[in-house]
């Protein structure tokens, strides 16, 4: 980040995982003096707050998941049409593929070093490993400058995530939270991105009005 502009005042924000990253990159830059004039977290939820409450019994986390599914399903098939069901064929035939490989690879000692130019699923599914690992070791510290999250609609019942997805605690300064239509899955998608990003768009500019 600080190759390509050296000098703050910096605007943060990632989806998902990418929130985690760019709260960390927020305080990394804090900490040397550097101004972050605003942390967007989009759907990005507390590491601890991911899991089951403890008082919820294993079939209702199954009829939630299978509830969440359905539902994510629908939406997606009626925004994308017949062809939804071919393409969600093919990317979980190659998501299989990739898995079945990968695991191959771990085994045998042989997962390459380079991932450039293997199947794109490959990588995307030894990224996502990697990065649930990272979640797993991740402690987040608390925070104190201006905080944005933005969270889906539909979200998995049952989990420890309130409201502001497990943050509350940790964000010491401003902290605002705004819900946008869909679930996780979908929220970077049409249509559900346009109201994202429209809202986005303008927390964006008002905050480079305040701060220059």
């Amino acid at each position: 980040l600080r190759s390509f502009q050296p000098e703050g005042p910096y605007f943060l924000g990632g989806f998902c995982f990418g929130g985690l990253l760019a709260l960390e990159a927020a305080q990394q830059l804090t900490a040397v003096g550097q101004k972050v004039t605003m942390l967007v977290l989009i759907q990005t939820t507390h590491p601890d707050a991911l899991r089951f409450k403890p008082t919820v019994p294993f079939l209702h986390r199954w009829w939630y998941q299978m509830i969440k599914r359905i539902d994510l399903e629908r939406e997606n098939r009626s925004q994308a049409g017949k062809a939804y069901l071919w393409e969600r064929y093919r990317r979980a035939w190659d998501m299989a593929r990739a898995r079945v490989a990968i695991a191959l690879d771990n085994t045998t000692g042989k997962r390459p070093a380079d991932l450039s130019g293997l199947p794109t699923m490959y990588i995307f599914e030894a990224l996502r490993i990697e990065h649930g690992k990272a979640v797993k070791k991740y402690v987040p510290r608390p925070y104190s400058g201006d905080v944005v999250l933005f969270r889906a609609s539909k979200q998995l019942s049952g989990l420890i995530a309130d409201e502001y997805l497990g943050w509350k605690p940790f964000f010491n300064g401003p902290f605002e939270v705004r819900e946008t239509p869909g679930h996780q899955q979908n929220l970077m998608l049409e249509p559900n991105v346009r109201g994202l990003a429209s809202a986005l768009a303008g927390r964006l500019k008002a905050a480079q009005q305040r701060y220059g």
